[in-house]
């Protein structure tokens, strides 16, 4: 029998259920030898007959503990934690998130806590609605670890209210006048014939984001870079490498707009 799920709606009182193929799916692989069950955990393709699917595959885990199989616990979670690197490393690629290998050692190392608590705790049923939708269940996590490394990253780089104004790393701001006059300081700018009137003008086209972009930029700083130290506009920003390239889009097509008119 399949043991049913103990977690609870917080809104309707109502418990979580699976999707009823999943349900049929556990009771045929309950059915199954064991060695047979656990040839198809390691079978990593989802379209074949002779796999199961992840929700499928973590009530065989969480039904081991329960009945005390920890070898057979054991067997099937290693298949387990390859779904969910492989499943991070689509969803978390590199050179797309600053700090994607961190961000997803970061998520499996809390999914591994889920599995470590399973059963015990103040809430012993956290991983249930692994089990409803295991995708879904995973993307919440993975907004969460972005969360708390946006909230380090904030942290980590907030300038104290006395801070000197000439320091290493330049604060964000949104006052076009003072952009204009620090990007007219760039070793890019000060060859130019643009002066600090000219980059305002051009500066109050662009949405704040647009313009830190821009200025970071110009001041030398990469978009992203693989090495962990090495301060780059994602880092500074807290976005991800694509986020900066639209920005750094949009801003290109209204100056070149803006261009045109003058002419």
């Amino acid at each position: 029998m399949v043991q049913p799920l103990t977690k609870r709606h917080i809104k309707t009182g109502e418990l979580y259920s699976r999707r009823p193929e999943v349900e049929q799916e556990i009771e045929v692989l309950l059915r199954l030898p064991t060695g047979t069950r656990l040839a198809r955990a390691r079978n990593g393709d989802l379209k074949s007959p002779d796999s199961m699917s992840d929700e499928a595959l973590l009530y065989l885990v969480r039904d081991a503990h329960r009945r005390g199989a920890e070898d057979e616990r054991n067997a099937l979670i290693r298949p387990l934690f390859i779904r969910c690197q492989a499943r991070l490393k689509r969803a978390m690629p590199d050179g797309v998130y600053a700090n994607a290998k961190k961000l997803r050692d970061d998520a499996l190392s809390d999914f591994c806590d889920l599995m470590l608590s399973d059963g015990s705790g103040e809430i012993p049923d956290r991983l249930d609605y692994y089990e409803v939708n295991f995708a879904d269940a995973l993307k919440k996590l993975r907004s969460t670890v972005r969360r708390a490394e946006d909230r380090d990253f904030k942290r980590n780089t907030q300038l104290p209210e006395d801070a000197e104004s000439d320091t290493e790393e330049p604060a964000r701001a949104d006052d076009v006048t003072q952009r204009a006059k620090e990007l007219t300081q760039t070793p890019a700018l000060q060859e130019s014939a643009l002066n600090a009137q000219d980059l305002e003008r051009s500066l109050k086209i662009l949405t704040p984001n647009e313009r830190d972009a821009v200025v970071l930029q110009a001041m030398g700083y990469r978009i992203d870079s693989i090495k962990p130290k090495e301060a780059t506009i994602a880092q500074k920003l807290g976005v991800t490498r694509r986020t900066i390239q639209n920005w750094l889009a949009s801003a290109e097509a209204k100056l070149r707009a803006q261009a045109k008119e003058d002419q």
